[in-house]
Parts: C-alpha cells; structure tokens; sequence
C-alpha cells in the first residue's frame, strides 16, 4: 500500500494554520483512529532502512 500526501500550502513555513484539522475531515469521530495510523506511518518510515522503505 502507497499512501501519497497531495502538496499544500500548508506544508511551508508562512502557513500559520494546522496541517490536520480534525473539522475538515468527514466522521470527525474517526479523527483519533486517523491520527494514529498517520504517526505509525511516521514512525514507520523515520526508523525504517532503505530496503525496508523501497519495497514499501
């Protein structure tokens, strides 16, 4: 599985505002399982080594 971020503008240093706001998603009450699956894919590829990250 690929899990690909679209470009933002949000992703620069002159946005002021969050990244991830939970009230821009749908089923707000889903937002803490999202998050969690975004900072293990974090952590995932932080730690990960370079073949482990190709056949990614």
């Amino acid at each position: 599985m690929k899990i690909l971020f679209s470009p933002s503008e949000s992703k620069n240093d002159t946005c002021k505002e969050k990244p991830i706001d939970k009230s821009s998603f749908i089923f707000e009450n889903l937002f803490d399982f999202r998050m969690q699956a975004v900072k293990k894919y974090e952590e995932y590829i932080n730690n990960a080594d370079l073949k482990a990250l190709q056949e990614l």
